[in-house]
């Protein structure tokens, strides 16, 4: 852009803001008499915009002719199909196209982008279109029964993409790890891969989680950087990386803002350990109805305090006194509420709507849609359009705090330091410091006055009377 397409207004007010500047730094001893020297001066100083290129070396114009051309060349390959391989007769390769396998069927993600832009979820036309074509590489890459857009999380240096997704087949897992949920059930229902550019194409699949990493998540605050392998500083000690702190984000907050309307699916209430199934004779209800919070319920089970969705389902076989057994804690306690639960019986100590519901552009007009938003997750929404549900989250991976956040206090200091002497035999800690050995107490130190005489006996003589050398026999000798 030359100087002849800049506004008027924007060149004074860069001349002026230059000229100002200048004196500041020179600090003239008569700055208004010699206001028009140093405009002028600033005139002259200002490079022109073939000088600025001058400047530019030619190796830094070629590393950025590179870096684009590397940029438009991975947009590229999202179109591209891979290469197939070359056979040697065109019977064998028919037989090959005919065993490859179709594209896995993912959900239509520039529809639900444009039923997202209508409650203000708009991630741009370019970016939902490399989105779509980036999950679909995935999908098929990984063999994955279902795989679908969960959302997009913040970071201080880059953002993350996150894919939910199922298998066909799940790898056979300890159950007596740590109390670790099995993939494809409570927590662990699905995996999730997350990648920081669209265009790259490598999608980073995050690990199971934890029970025990889900309760400490909870008494962290700490924004994401973008790099699975940074540290999660702060305390208390969060000491297994971005990667599982993210994952444990993404389960507290699926586990929370995931809803359907009320009626697609159905669960018998007789059984507790039924799982949702499908409701075929489900039909779509009028937009003012589903204005309302009754109208909408869980679509996944809640996650207990103990970090699971439900407790442990190792039971010991062998019946145990009572007074054998430990008394369980509050959280062990705790009973998982049932599945399908209304969104209308949520509350929070911190506020007293969990949820806020709203029809754009108007109750009565045949394209509006419902959204859903949740008020203990900013970022969590869902809208619903017709009998489509499509839910997506957009923020910083944040639960909301009404007041402002403190970290909890580090552990109390250790009482002071006690003598191991001054414990019984008992409660004697063998690795103490112990102090040094005493005297017996009968025991009397000799006296300065006179010389003792050294004892030609042995040495546990000590404490046994010595006369004087003058009463021996014989006497001193001369």
């Amino acid at each position: 852009m030359s100087t002849e397409d800049i506004p008027e207004s924007e060149a004074l007010f860069g001349h002026l803001t230059k000229v100002l500047l200048k004196i500041v730094k020179d600090r003239p001893q008569d700055s208004f008499a010699t206001f028009e020297s140093l405009s002028a001066a600033v005139k002259q100083d200002v490079p022109s915009e073939q000088e600025a290129v001058d400047k530019t070396t030619s190796e830094e114009i070629a590393a950025l002719i590179t870096q684009q051309v590397a940029a438009h060349q991975q947009a590229l390959d999202l179109i591209k199909e891979p290469k197939k391989p070359k056979g040697g007769d065109d019977e064998e390769e028919e037989e090959e196209e005919e065993e490859e396998k179709e594209n896995v069927p993912i959900p239509d993600i520039l529809a639900q982008q444009s039923m997202l832009n209508s409650i203000g979820v708009n991630l741009g036309t370019e970016e939902g279109y490399k989105l779509c074509l980036s999950m679909q590489k995935l999908a098929n890459k990984n063999e994955l029964s279902e795989c679908r857009f969960w959302g997009k999380i913040f970071g201080t240096q880059k953002d993350y993409y996150i894919a939910e997704a199922k298998l066909e087949e799940y790898p056979e897992e300890d159950e007596a790890e740590a109390g670790k949920e099995l993939l494809g059930t409570g927590a662990n229902e699905y995996i999730y891969f997350v990648t920081n550019s669209l265009q790259s194409q490598e999608w980073t699949k995050l690990p199971t989680i934890l029970p025990y990493q889900i309760k400490v998540a909870r008494q962290v605050r700490r924004f994401l950087t973008g790099d699975l392998k940074a540290s999660v500083l702060g305390f208390p000690r969060f000491p297994y990386g971005e990667a599982v702190y993210l994952r444990a984000q993404i389960a507290r907050i699926s586990h929370s803002t995931s809803i359907i309307p009320e009626g697609v699916f159905t669960i018998d209430p007789e059984d507790e350990e039924a799982v949702p199934e499908a409701n075929e004779e489900y039909k779509a209800k009028h937009t003012l109805v589903m204005d309302n919070p009754k109208n909408w319920v869980h679509a996944r089970q809640a996650l207990l305090k103990i970090g699971r969705c439900t407790q442990s389902a190792i039971e010991e076989e062998e019946e145990e006194d009572e007074g054998d057994k430990p008394p369980k804690s509050e959280e062990e306690l705790e009973k998982p509420p049932k599945r399908l639960t209304s969104i209308s019986s949520d509350t929070h100590q911190e506020q007293l709507s969990c949820w806020s519901l709203q029809v754009t552009p108007h109750p009565m007009d045949q394209f509006a849609s419902v959204c859903v938003s949740s008020n203990l997750w900013p970022g969590a929404r869902t809208v619903l359009l017709g009998a489509q549900t499509v839910s997506c989250y957009v923020g910083w991976g944040h639960k909301y705090r009404e007041s402002l956040y403190f970290p909890p206090p580090p552990p109390a200091l250790e009482t002071e330091y006690q003598s191991p002497f001054e414990l019984k035999e008992s409660e004697m800690d063998t690795l103490a410091e112990q102090e040094d050995a005493q005297p017996p107490p009968e025991w009397v130190p000799p006296s300065t006055e006179e010389p003792l005489a050294e004892s030609e006996g042995d040495d546990d003589d000590d404490g046994l009377e010595v006369p004087p050398a003058g009463d021996e026999e014989g006497g001193e000798e001369e």
